[in-house]
Formats: C-alpha cells, structure tokens, sequence
C-alpha cells in the first residue's frame, strides 16, 4: 500500500514538472490590436504582435464604399520595445469601455485587443474624441502616437471622417499598383 501512495506520489509529481517546462518553453506573447472605423467609409486595423523576441507589425484596411481591402507590414519609426513600452505607459492597460460621449451621425468608433501573459482585454470607444472618459483620452493620446510611429494618418485624431475615405481609396490604389 505504501508503494502505491509513494508511485502515485511520484507521478503526480512527474506531471506537474514536466508541465511547468512545458509553461516555461512557451515564448511570451503580446499583442496589441486598435481597428478605427468611420461610418460609411471603413477603417484601419494596426496590428502590433510580439512572439519571443520577434516583433511585428500589420496594418490593414478596407474602404467599404468601393470594396477596396489591402494588408501591408509595418515597422515603427522608433525601436519596436520603445513603441511597446511608451503605449503601456500612455495606459493601455487601464483602457476599457466608454460610452459617454453623444451620439452623432456618420461618427467613428476605435475597437482593441490587448493581450499580455496569457490576458486579455478588449475595448470599445464611439466617438472617442467627444468623450470626456479617461480612456477615451487615453485611447486618444496612444492611437495619435502609434498614427505618427507607424506612419498611417487614420489613427490621428487630425483626421477627419472625409478625410479617412480619401486616404483608404488612395492607399487601396497604390497598394495594387
């Protein structure tokens, strides 16, 4: 009986080792996804991934009125871990839902995915820019930055809604040259 409990105490014990390495082995993961959209007009979506020590960046669009979509990489215009850590300390980690900005037609609205050892958190923000919300102004401050790092203008809050439609259509064209 004592060989049993000391057996079955062994390989309890085995497993949980070897699932620890198995935890330990996994590279870590980050990721960061902001999707601005403006009604009628479409969006951009930024993708920022870090798997291990590997960094990198997308950046999709899709002009809805003319069905035009297109995917490029990226790369900051500053070092990838100072991109990531200026973000953090802009607060995306304190980003979450606001909904207490006044509703207008033909607005825009950011969604984001952040994921971070193995968390995960997901926002959304209507009109961000008429927000009086702490993350609207959070959100605002790191989607103007990541506008000016990643060189797209559809994350600046400079952009106005027309504006955005132009610039989809003209990037969509330049792409499929």
């Amino acid at each position: 009986m004592k060989n049993m409990r000391l057996m079955t105490t062994i390989f309890i014990f085995a497993v949980l080792a070897s699932c620890s390495t198995k935890d330990a082995d996994k590279p870590e993961f980050l990721e960061f996804r902001l999707h601005r959209s403006v009604a009628l007009k479409g969006g951009e979506i930024l993708v920022i991934r870090r798997v291990g020590k590997e960094w990198e960046a997308m950046l999709m669009g899709d002009e809805r009125r003319f069905s035009c979509q297109y995917q490029k990489e990226v790369t900051p215009r500053s070092d990838w871990g100072q991109v990531w850590d200026t973000i953090i300390a802009k607060g995306l980690r304190d980003i979450s839902n606001a909904s207490d900005a006044r509703s207008v037609e033909d607005g825009d609205v950011f969604f984001g995915e952040f994921t971070e050892k193995e968390k995960f958190s997901r926002f959304s923000i209507a009109n961000p820019d008429l927000s009086e919300s702490e993350s609207a102004k959070k959100l605002l401050d790191i989607s103007n930055y990541l506008s000016k790092e990643f060189g797209t203008p559809v994350f600046s809050t400079e952009m106005n809604n027309p504006d955005i439609g132009a610039y989809l259509i003209n990037e969509c064209k330049e792409i499929k040259k």
